[in-house]
């Protein structure tokens, strides 16, 4: 689809969100699809093939517009500007409406394409955001965000039901020979986090940070996105309703104060300067003798906000008629009184002062409290930059260099892939978005991934570490013994490979003569062993008796008859019809009496007579007699036992 195509389709969604009719979109601020997206260069990147680069899209939702900006991040030092966009809603829309959240998806879709692999960043109003720069002493990395929280609630409360806290490290320093640390911390709404949050996940294009502008001009100065000589730099963002006033040293926000006063209060202030005017005029009305008089209330005409703010807006804005000069605006047509742009400055002049006084005041807080020295430059950012009157009694009435804050100023660090727009204004107003579009969790405070998901990722990665640490040193182990035993095995198999050389090359020496000469030296070797064996005999049995026999046995006399033919028996051997001549055995014959309890003399006997079965030396024992006798006065049980000697 073509990209005047996208913006239709988004511009569409919008009549069908609103109801309205084309008319009634051409004066809801809403441009055409072949208008202010012409100057975007094709294609404007409607996949993302690069699995390499990291695509971060800074999101950007104001009053009534959407600005997207679109980054590419190969590596540290190659970062390529690939597109951006403003898509305008009117003010009927708002985030809190039930057809946003699908307009959202429409509006990022057309500008991105398929949304894989995408960081999303988006800024949340800092109106409700508490910034404080902190210096705790040097503690153990467990304690630091313990102490970072008391030392953060002594001087501001929080809420931890309706806040999230968190904070940043910026590094170490060493104050009056004391090591210490020097931190952001922060506090956010909750709701507002969850509310921007619940958007983007019903749409199914998670976010992956929100931050705040403050921290956006910040990622400006760290990239060198905005480069700058000076050490201290302020950064002066005039809202509609409120102002901030951020102050950086070494490209870090070490204050960050909002007041209540903004746009609004100049058109208010110039309102109030015109009506004072007109009813001046409108009161010196002429009677038929030529002698003012007062007119009435009702014959007066009162110059509304809306007017104020068009007229206001028309004298700041070069770009909302750039064909006509500042000093070409019809401000008679307008509201009726010959006033010159000159004139019209000067009547919200004073809203400016008291602006910049309180600019003043925080400058000299900061030079008397925070040890750094004084400011060097201020940047102007917000709606008012682009009228350089404005910006530059800012900068005389603090006596300070000056200088909007525009993203798209030549050189840039970056690859430009689409054409820069053509007037300031409309160049500045992206820088909120470019910073956010330069979001990492290591560069930026992201609200949604804090201090302790931080922890909680780290320790989840020493673990993945050490487990991965283990499966790599047990496969290394198992692979060594893999191959271990790989060499074992050929070791093996080259052994046998040489025995059975060995036994073929030998074959031919087991003659007859060979065989029977092994056979003699093993018959004198058995002869030899029974000679040692017939002599320890008698000593062999004596000591098995003494370890297999019980106190409760006392064995009366023992005999041994050596080489006893067993007993005869006549088999026949099949075929032949021989008789077998018994086999000679070494026989023992134990006498002896069981003590104790003649009642259980019986299992002591049977106990005994299975230890001499179970015996390594004796077998086949058998009970050749039994009976009961008396010793001592007492009966007790005699015994003969009968048992080969193996």
């Amino acid at each position: 689809m073509s990209k005047n195509g996208e913006i239709s389709s988004t511009e569409r969604l919008l009549d069908q969100i609103r109801g309205n009719s084309d008319s009634q979109r051409i004066r809801a601020g809403i441009a055409p699809s072949s208008g202010r997206q012409a100057h975007i260069k094709k294609p404007f990147l409607p996949k993302i093939t690069s699995s390499k680069n990291v695509i971060s899209v800074g999101i950007d939702i104001g009053y009534t517009d959407l600005k997207l900006v679109k980054i590419s991040t190969a590596s540290e030092n190659k970062v390529e500007l690939t597109g951006y966009r403003e898509i305008p809603f009117g003010s009927e829309m708002s985030v809190e409406h039930p057809g946003f959240p699908e307009f959202l998806k429409t509006a990022l879709v057309a500008f991105c394409g398929t949304l894989t692999k995408v960081n999303l960043w988006c800024i949340m109003s800092s109106a409700m955001v508490e910034i404080r720069y902190l210096r705790i002493p040097k503690v153990p990395k467990k304690q630091v965000a313990n102490a970072v929280y008391w030392t953060f609630k002594k001087s501001t409360p929080i809420d931890e039901k309706e806040q999230i806290f968190d904070f940043f490290i910026l590094g170490e320093l060493t104050e009056e020979g004391t090591e210490k640390i020097e931190v952001i911390a922060y506090t956010a709404p909750k709701q507002d986090i969850n509310g921007l949050k619940h958007i983007f996940v019903k749409i199914g294009l998670p976010l992956t940070g929100i931050t705040t502008v403050p921290f956006s001009f910040q990622n400006l100065l760290k990239t060198g996105w905005l480069k700058t000589e000076a050490s201290n730099v302020c950064n002066l963002y005039i809202g509609r309703d409120w102002s901030r006033i951020d102050i950086f040293a070494r490209d870090n926000l070490l204050l960050s104060r909002g007041i209540k006063a903004g746009t609004q209060s100049m058109i208010e202030t110039l309102r109030e300067e015109l009506n004072s005017k007109q009813i001046l005029i409108d009161s010196q009305i002429l009677d038929s003798n030529n002698t003012p008089i007062m007119a009435s209330a009702d014959e007066t005409s009162v110059i509304d906000t809306d007017l104020a703010k068009k007229l206001f807006f028309a004298l700041i804005e070069e770009d909302i008629q750039p064909k006509i000069q500042k000093s070409e605006i019809d401000i008679r047509a307008l509201v009726g009184m010959d006033i010159t742009p000159d004139q019209l400055f000067d009547m919200f002049l004073p809203a400016l002062d008291r602006l910049g006084k309180q600019v003043e005041k925080t400058l000299e807080h900061y030079t008397l409290n925070y040890g750094q020295g004084r400011v060097g430059k201020i940047y102007i950012s917000g709606r008012l930059s682009t009228d350089r009157r404005i910006v530059d009694h800012i900068g005389n009435q603090l006596d300070l260099p000056r200088e909007t804050v525009d993203p798209f100023h030549p050189p840039l660090p970056s690859t430009v892939k689409a054409r820069l727009p053509e007037y300031e204004s409309e160049r500045s107003k992206y820088a909120p978005a470019v910073g956010i579009g330069l979001s990492n969790n290591t560069l930026t405070p992201n609200f949604i991934y804090t201090f302790s998901d931080k922890e909680k990722k780290l320790h989840i990665n020493r673990i993945n570490r050490l487990v991965m640490g283990v499966s790599l040193f047990l496969l290394v182990i198992c692979m060594g013994f893999f191959s271990w035993q790989g060499v074992m095995m050929q070791q093996k198999k080259n052994q046998i490979a040489r025995l059975q050389q060995e036994l073929d090359q030998g074959a031919s020496y087991l003659d007859q003569q060979f065989l029977q000469l092994m056979a003699a030296k093993i018959q004198g070797n058995k002869k030899t062993l029974n000679t040692y064996s017939n002599k320890y005999l008698g000593l062999s049995v004596i000591t098995e008796l003494c370890t297999v026999t019980p106190e409760s046995i006392q064995l009366i006399s023992l005999s041994t008859a050596m080489n006893a033919p067993a007993e005869k028996e006549k088999k026949v051997n099949k075929g032949k019809g021989e008789d077998k001549t018994p086999e000679e055995k070494n026989i023992l014959n134990l006498d002896g009496i069981v003590g104790g309890d003649l009642q259980s003399s019986d299992a002591v006997l049977a106990e005994y007579v299975l230890k001499l079965k179970a015996s390594k030396l004796f077998d086949k024992p058998n009970i050749i007699h039994q009976s009961v006798k008396y010793l001592d006065g007492k009966k007790v049980l005699r015994f003969s036992v009968r048992l080969e000697i193996i």
